[in-house]
């Protein structure tokens, strides 16, 4: 194999195995951001330690090179889930909001004394205008 081809091989699997810690990081702090934080911790220990482990022990950077990779991903992550709870907050209250609209709107028009009830097609007659 070529040099080249091989240099190339290292990356490609360093960046696979940074993907799985930045997945796996993101997956904890969403869990702790929906109230989980037992599942969040074990996911840390169980999933996130040993992935760190294989980055590392793979990665051709120094230790405070790893060490400031690592802090910038947790402070990227952590904030792109906390962006994401808030987001998934608006949206529920926004969605909510439409939910109770289109509830209002239908028992207003539908309900046993809304707009409907009070209409009856059969029993209206068409007005002719007199000449």
């Amino acid at each position: 194999m070529k040099t080249r081809e091989k240099v190339a091989r290292v990356f490609t699997e360093q960046d696979e195995a940074w993907e799985q810690v930045a997945q796996s990081f993101r997956r904890a702090c969403s869990l702790y951001h929906k109230g989980r934080e037992d599942e969040a911790m074990s996911l840390a220990a169980e999933e996130l330690t040993p992935l760190i482990g294989e980055w590392s022990r793979s990665s051709p950077l120094g230790g405070s090179a790893k060490r400031h990779r690592l802090i910038s991903l947790f402070m990227e992550e952590g904030r792109r889930v906390g962006e994401m709870a808030l987001l998934q907050k608006m949206l529920f209250a926004h969605m909510s909001a439409q939910a109770a609209v289109t509830r209002n709107a239908r028992a207003l028009f539908l309900g046993d004394s809304g707009l409907a009830g009070s209409i009856s097609l059969s029993e209206s007659k068409p007005q002719h205008a007199s000449a």
